[in-house]
């Protein structure tokens, strides 16, 4: 098999090479500079540098920056060649396409905001390659004097790629220097393309400043956090600011301006006095349909004329909507697709309140776009269809483009409905469920309790459903309705790429390969999206995934009788669908179903079972007993056949605790250890580091006071692996565990009482009891981050299994829960007033795998949280008083140490399993080794002893 793969791979490669010197071999000729050709393949081979510079080290900066690079090199290519070849280029820009898709799917389930940066320059790579032949292509072959306003594009795409630069340098790696050097630069070319554009467009124009505005205020917000990146922030508002007003101020006032500016660059002579009213020569052009140009914005001097424009804009708007049945629908239908996309019936209004204020401003600059909206909110979705084929006919010369474009985005528009389709798929994939079992009440119940905890209603999923449905179907039905208007009417271009007739067949079949490639695509389409989202979603088995006997059939049905637009509208459809599909399934994918049905198998099983499991447990336990019992008679008959029938007593816990073999012991306190696979490490208290491998070694540290010792990475062939030590309360240091040698040393802003490393090894989090600070540190890029100040903490942190989640105790018994990706305090856990434990402090903590805590309170009294936030179970106070805790997470065992070296040891269920009392009075550290079956434990500070537990 894995031959077979090879094989395979090694053909899409050399496959691949050829696409790659045809491509470069034909824009060489057709641009007849083989420099072209040249400049392209380096372009290429950049993006692909960029892709493989980040699954090697996974960071965004060299690969953001090679793909600037890569992207400089083509539109210099671009410009120099004219876009000569044509359609080629739309390969040219595909292939990079494909390796920003290629880095989306490496940073999928590892990173979420690498995934989507990757993806939306993907995106745009995809939009070039079609938008290039058609949109830019006519702008390079415009006349000399047309130039400077065909270069836009450029500015505008280069702007995008640097904000994403300077945003992930303010996020990511909070370096105030080169995010303002960025931002600089990306509103400087987005400056440059709305000076060359000269606003064309009107108010489109805000969409891409506010977005750079929305971009860096994330980025300045990460950077205030820190004292060092404050005035880095600072000047990120600024700049924020900046954007906000040429967004809301500059389509009104600039156009003007712009216009005035391009009249005295284009006069005939520097000499001659300039006219009283310049003009501008452009290219002859009919008027869109869709898109007037808009009209010089009047000045706000006459501020009553202003506001009395927007006031019969808005009374001409609801008069036309309420006038008409689709106006009213057509403003309920955005009503919910508002509460799809929000989450809240309030926030639902948003979009509506956005349209209001829309049309008012839009009127009251007396702009063509409020006339616009007015006549879209009263016409129905079959006028729709057909001012949106007539404006792509204006704009590109065919249909098809405009009904692709309208296939994306009726799926982005459905987003959150599909999403909340695959949370109820999700939930009922997890109860075995089906529809018709929900009229059991106890399915129902749990049913309600699973959605409830992804966000959703029961409701949401019938509103999701009709959604779909009715916008599906409506468009579907609208556009057929549409192409038989534009096929009507004659003269005008009804073809698309190979399809000679995007209007036809109407119910009768039409005998053209054209229409059957269109069908064979649509079927390939399909059946990808079909493995797709059987690899990424799960589906109730009684629902079952499409398959190619119900596919097949009717692809071939749509083909013959559907007109050929409806199909391309279909099979864009499908295709965004496709690759949107991991943002649909995010946290509720096929790998995170397997891992809650993982938990909830190692959870209780139900009531009636749990009476016959608890007496198989005890008969069970007590058939071992005998067994061993009967194994050391048979052992001691054996080693003294004179005495036979007289078996020896078995030993007591206190011989078996002398039997701990003792592992080593220290001259001066210690307070941890570290058994690694090759070595031990030991941590004194005055910073003393001991290595014993082949012999014992001291490592010097520039610490004084040590506070703990963590394992980081594994050695491999590749590299040495690492620890961990921290002292002083903030000194972070990483060792190699070969060379003894410091790697990298951290200082954290604030003293830390209580440390903790996350499951991935990735993020070290500190706590600050005295000012109730709750932090961590990425240990890769060395940043800290802030996740609550200001909360009454004891010294008491722990990450949760799958490290989402960082838990901090409270001196009243609160369990406080901070979300990490969010940086804030999700919830709090408290126990019930009945509770013994309740109101006490919180002692210790540690993570439960499969979700849900263990916490020990200050009356040596043991809880389990489970994943629902219930108390589960708990277990009664120790006789002895607590020195030492550990607790192991895989196989859910915990140790007590105790005082006069009492230790016990229990299971995941909390029944004891082992139990003895060491020679040492104090044991002031243990912890178990990797497989949960030795426990090392330090008693009297110096003698490091090894547990083998049963």
């Amino acid at each position: 098999m894995n031959k077979t793969a090879e094989n395979v791979a090694k053909m899409f490669g050399w496959i691949f090479i050829g696409l790659l010197f045809l491509l470069l071999w034909q824009i060489g000729q057709a641009s007849q500079s083989a420099w072209i050709g040249v400049i392209v393949g380096v372009g290429i081979i950049l993006a692909y540098s960029g892709t493989a510079f980040y699954t090697a080290k996974e960071t965004l900066g060299g690969y953001l920056t090679l793909s600037l690079l890569s992207f400089i090199a083509l539109s210099v290519a671009v410009w120099l060649s004219g876009l000569a070849g044509g359609w080629w280029w739309t390969g040219v820009w595909l292939m990079v396409a494909l390796a920003h898709f290629v880095v989306a799917i490496d940073a999928w389930q590892e990173d979420d905001d690498h995934m989507r940066v990757a993806l939306i320059l993907g995106i745009l790579h995809t939009l070039l390659a079609f938008l290039a032949p058609t949109v830019v292509l006519p702008s390079l072959q415009a006349s000399p004097s047309d130039l400077t306003g065909s270069i836009w594009p450029g500015f505008l795409v280069g702007g995008l790629m640097t904000l994403i630069l300077a945003w992930h340098q303010g996020r990511h790696k909070t370096e105030g220097g080169p995010f303002i050097f960025w931002a600089l630069i990306s509103l400087g070319l987005l400056t440059g393309a709305t000076w060359f554009s000269k606003l064309q467009g009107g108010w489109l124009w805000s969409v891409p400043w506010l977005l750079a505005g929305l971009v860096l205020l994330h980025a300045a917000q990460e950077l205030r956090d820190y004292s060092f990146g404050r005035m880095a922030g600072n000047w990120g508002l600024l700049m924020v600011a900046l954007c906000l007003i040429v967004a809301f101020a500059g389509p009104a006032l600039l156009p003007d301006y712009l216009k005035g500016a391009s009249s005295t660059l284009t006069q005939a002579s520097p000499t001659e006095a300039p006219a009283p009213t310049a003009t501008v020569t452009t290219r002859a052009q009919s008027t869109p349909v869709l898109t007037p140009v808009p009209q010089p914005a009047p000045a706000f001097a006459d501020w009553d004329r202003f506001t009395k424009n927007g006031e019969t804009a808005l009374q001409n708007f609801f008069l036309a909507a309420f006038r008409s049945i689709w106006g009213i629908f057509h403003l309920l239908m955005l009503f919910v697709l508002g509460y799809l996309w929000f989450g809240t019936w309030r926030k639902g209004a948003l979009p509506s309140i956005t349209l209001v204020l829309a049309v008012w401003l839009l009127g009251a600059y007396q702009s063509p776009y409020a006339q616009l909206l007015i006549h879209l909110f009263s016409s129905s979705p079959a006028g729709w269809m057909h001012d949106m084929l007539m404006a792509s006919i204006e704009h590109w010369g065919t249909m098809g483009w405009g009904v692709l474009l309208t296939g994306a985005a009726t799926v982005l528009l459905l987003l959150p409905a599909f999403r909340i389709t695959s949370k109820v798929n999700y939930v009922l994939a997890l109860n075995a469920a089906s529809v018709s079992r929900l009229r059991d009440s106890s399915v129902m119940r749990q049913f309600t309790r699973d959605l409830n905890r992804l966000g959703v209603h029961p409701v949401d999923n019938m509103i999701a459903f009709v959604m779909i449905s009715v916008v599906s179907i409506g468009l579907f039905i609208a556009l057929w309705m549409g192409l038989r208007q534009v096929g009507e009417r004659g003269n005008l271009p009804l073809g698309f790429i190979f399809l000679p007739d995007l209007t036809v067949p109407h119910w009768a079949p039409v005998w053209d390969w054209a229409y059957f490639l269109l069908a064979f695509l649509m079927l390939l389409a399909t059946n990808i999206l079909m493995q797709v989202q059987k690899k990424l979603e799960p589906v109730p088995q009684e629902y079952g995934y499409l398959s190619n006997v119900v596919v097949l059939p009717a692809t071939a049905i749509a083909a013959a009788l559907f007109p050929a637009g409806v199909l391309l509208f279909s099979l864009s459809a499908v295709l965004t669908h496709t690759l949107f599909l991991p943002l649909r399934v995010q946290g509720i994918s096929r790998r995170d179903y397997e891992q809650e049905l993982e938990r909830r198998q190692l959870e209780k099983e139900p009531g009636q079972l749990k009476e016959e499991r608890d007496r198989l447990k005890e008969e069970r336990r007590r058939l071992e007993e005998e067994r061993d019992r009967l194994k050391e008679e048979l052992r001691q008959l054996k080693e003294k056949p004179g005495q036979r029938g007289i078996p020896l007593q078995p030993k007591d816990d206190m011989s078996k605790a002398q039997e701990a073999k003792i592992v080593w012991t220290s001259q001066l306190p210690l307070i941890s250890m570290l058994p690694l696979e090759d070595s031990k490490w030991f941590l004194s208290e005055s910073g003393v580091l001991f290595v014993q491998a082949q012999a014992l070694e001291q490592v010097k540290v520039p610490i004084q006071n040590a506070n703990a010792l963590f394992a980081l990475k594994e050695s491999t062939a590749e590299r040495e692996g690492e620890v961990l030590v921290i002292g002083d309360g903030q000194k972070v240091l990483r060792l190699g565990r070969g060379s003894r040698k410091i790697l990298q040393t951290f200082t954290l802003s604030q003293k830390g009482d209580a440390f903790t490393l996350n499951p991935y090894k990735t993020m070290v989090a500190w706590l600050n009891v005295s000012e109730g600070i709750v932090g961590g540190m990425f240990l890769e890029a060395g940043h800290e981050v802030t996740f609550a100040s200001g909360l009454a903490v004891t010294p008491a942190l722990a990450f949760s299994a799958d490290g989402r989640h960082l838990a901090a105790g409270a001196p009243d018994g609160r369990i406080h829960l901070i979300n990490v990706a969010t940086r804030q305090v999700e919830t709090s856990l408290q126990l019930p007033e009945s509770s013994v434990s309740f109101g006490k402090s919180v002692r210790y903590l540690a993570g439960r795998k499969g979700g849900g805590w263990l916490a020990v309170y200050e009356n040596r009294r043991t809880v389990l949280w489970d994943s629902n936030y219930q108390v589960e179970q708990e277990l009664p106070a120790r006789k002895w008083r607590l020195d030492t805790i550990a607790f192991h997470a895989a196989s859910g065992r915990l140790a007590f140490g105790m005082n006069e070296g009492h230790l016990q040891v229990f299971d995941a269920s909390l029944k004891q399993i082992f139990a003895c009392q060491m020679e040492e009075k104090q044991l002031s550290w243990m912890d178990f080794s990797s497989d949960g079956k030795t426990l090392f434990v330090i008693g009297n500070k110096t003698i490091v002893r090894k547990v083998e537990l049963p």
